[in-house]
């Protein structure tokens, strides 16, 4: 929830940006209500953790999955860094699994990240696409 709310003033303040003078504001055409028009999902699936020699393994297991919001004001950003979102996970657990490997006798250990909760995320992209830029 506090995320959400540190977005919508970014969202905000990206919207109607510029100083104080009503002369100097730029407003856009956009509603600050769809910033929430995101949908980040955890969604279930069986992952098969395998070494080879070993019998492979099904564990349950999330995978994030959906589409977020993110906006670029030309001028805003400095040294070509964009915002971006995605859809990525916030809580990830770290388990150890046990691999039956040449038979019976001999057991390889392996530590597999378990995502639990998925939600968007913003970050600065650093790479700056030249097809971009006209001349």
């Amino acid at each position: 929830m506090q995320k959400m709310k540190a977005r919508m003033q970014v969202w905000k303040r990206a919207i109607q940006r510029g100083s104080g003078d009503p002369q100097d504001r730029v407003i856009l055409p956009l509603n600050p209500k769809e910033v929430t028009k995101s949908a980040c999902k955890t969604l279930p699936f069986n992952q098969t953790v395998s070494q080879k020699g070993c019998i492979p393994l099904s564990i349950p297991n999330h995978f994030c999955f959906g589409h977020c919001s993110s906006f670029y004001v030309p001028g805003s950003q400095s040294g070509g860094s964009r915002p971006c979102a995605s859809c990525a996970p916030s809580w990830v657990e770290t388990v150890t699994v046990s691999l039956q490997c040449h038979g019976k006798t001999q057991i390889r250990e392996l530590e597999v990240a378990l995502v639990m909760k998925c939600e968007c995320e913003a970050r600065q992209e650093w790479r700056m696409d030249e097809r971009l830029l006209r001349k």
